[in-house]
């Protein structure tokens, strides 16, 4: 990230901090963003106002990426489980 695209991406989250909810996706952890930007000062205070009020969800398990192609399950109904109803049995 360049300088300018820090100063672009704090005004953006300076503009919706407790205004609006904001919400952002990242494959790198939490505790390695400082990193990504070249202006640390910067860095902390966009860190500062997203976590702030945030509600973290950490996934965790196998990377669907590398799970190969996806299957959906494919879910049948047996003519015995379905129940009927007839004008004789209301």
């Amino acid at each position: 990230m360049t300088v300018d695209e820090s100063h672009q991406l704090l005004e953006i989250i300076d503009d919706r901090y407790q205004e609006r909810a904001t919400a952002i996706a990242s494959q790198v952890p939490v505790d390695q963003w400082p990193a990504l930007f070249p202006d640390a000062p910067r860095g902390e205070a966009m860190l500062d106002r997203l976590v702030h009020h945030a509600h973290r969800l950490t996934l965790t398990g196998e990377s669907m990426r590398n799970a190969g192609p996806r299957r959906t399950p494919v879910r049948t109904t047996e003519a015995a489980d379905t129940p009927t109803s007839t004008p004789e049995n209301g």
